[in-house]
């Protein structure tokens, strides 16, 4: 936050690199999806959680590399 106070061209309502209306809209949603995704956690055995979630890593880093290189 404090390094992008003084820096020029930042979005309206924003606290240094932070957006505040993204900030408010991203935490209400994040508190209201949180016991959800607890709950989906626990209904599911820990093999398959691993597994979805190499596969969440593996498209991650794929859709990184390629716009890293081309």
């Amino acid at each position: 936050v404090l390094a992008g106070l003084g820096v020029e061209g930042r979005p309206p309502y924003s606290l240094g690199w932070v957006n505040l209306i993204g900030f408010g809209l991203i935490v209400p949603a994040s508190i209201f999806a949180t016991p959800w995704g607890v709950a989906m956690a626990h209904s599911i055995s820990p093999l398959l959680l691993k597994r979805i979630f190499v596969g969440f890593l593996t498209v991650t880093s794929a859709r990184m590399a390629f716009s890293l290189f081309g």
